[in-house]
């Protein structure tokens, strides 16, 4: 069975080192910023969460 603290973790993994590595390697992210890959997808994640498309 796995754990609220085990889901969070992988979540924390995913949203931020996953998500940093991918920018960088698709080139979305080509040199250090004030944004990066994981606030971008943060972004995403949480603001489609907050308010999700109604297809």
């Amino acid at each position: 069975m796995t754990s609220i603290s085990q889901i969070a973790a992988a979540m924390e993994h995913v949203l931020t080192t996953i998500a940093r590595q991918a920018a960088r390697t698709t080139g979305f992210i080509q040199r250090q910023r004030a944004f990066d890959g994981a606030q971008f997808v943060q972004t995403l994640v949480f603001g489609w969460l907050n308010n999700p498309l109604r297809w």
